[in-house]
């Protein structure tokens, strides 16, 4: 009860008699100092987690321009092939609309693969490559040659003819 005085309120006075007061006052000044780091360490810990957040957001929006850059591009490699498919659809199309209104053209092309695919084969077989009977290599390539020369200057004229109006 008399530690203000140090126990000995006889010797040890309080001689302007504010010691409460200032020990309320310092009791304050302690607590305002305690607040003020509190909302400082408050504060910093907001910055902190804003800027975490705002590291997030900047990943996500990285990560979403980058998936969306990938489907663009997948998408634009889809179109790109389904313009490329159908465009050899077409080119399909049109040979054998070609081929139906020029029948003869037909089987002159059909003569001449058939013929070099035969040849083909016939030296294969000469050099050893396949092995097929001497008979049916003779065989293969007269008539892979015949085929290929009779089918390949029948397309030559044909075609010349077609495009040329056979000047």
């Amino acid at each position: 009860m008399f530690a203000y005085c140090g126990n000995n309120p006889v010797v040890r006075v309080d001689i302007t008699g504010y010691f409460w007061k200032e020990v309320w006052d310092w009791t304050v000044d302690i607590y305002e100092r305690n607040m003020a780091i509190q909302q400082q360490q408050q504060a910093l810990d907001t910055q902190i987690m804003l800027e975490q957040i705002n590291g997030t957001k900047k990943v996500l929006e990285y990560a979403v321009d980058f998936a969306e850059s990938l489907w663009d591009t997948h998408v634009l490699n889809v179109k790109l092939e389904i313009d490329r498919q159908y465009q050899q659809d077409m080119a399909i199309i049109d040979m054998w609309e070609y081929f139906s209104d020029n029948p003869l053209i037909a089987v002159d092309t059909a003569t001449a693969v058939i013929g070099l695919g035969s040849t083909t084969v016939g030296i294969a077989a000469t050099a050893g490559i396949v092995s097929i009977p001497i008979a049916g290599q003779v065989t293969i390539g007269v008539v892979g040659a015949a085929c290929s020369i009779w089918g390949v200057g029948r397309l030559f004229v044909t075609v010349w003819e077609d495009l040329l109006g056979g000047a």
